[in-house]
């Protein structure tokens, strides 16, 4: 029974990863959207995040200089996430 090459089981090593992956980055998402800091300080300001390998980056325009810090913050504590690139600008 032949089970294929090094080179196919590495393939799909490679392919289980990326969907981990994925699913990861899904879930660091939702539950940043289910937070009470999302919930309550965050939903009306103009977030983007962008997510891959548990690398987070954000962007878009906040209404406060504090809600950089919080959105950072209730990313900083989820599971899953490696890092948080803010790139948020404050609107006036």
């Amino acid at each position: 029974m032949s089970f294929g090459s090094r080179g196919d089981l590495a393939a799909m090593s490679s392919v289980a990863r990326r969907l981990r992956a994925s699913e990861t980055d899904d879930r660091i998402e939702s539950s940043f959207k289910k937070t009470y800091v999302y919930k309550t300080y965050l939903k009306n300001d103009a977030i983007t995040t962008a997510i891959k390998e548990g690398v987070v980056t954000l962007t878009g325009q906040v209404s406060e200089p504090s809600h950089r810090y919080l959105a950072q913050e209730a990313l900083s504590s989820l599971a899953g996430r490696k890092r948080v690139d803010n790139r948020f600008g404050v609107t006036a």
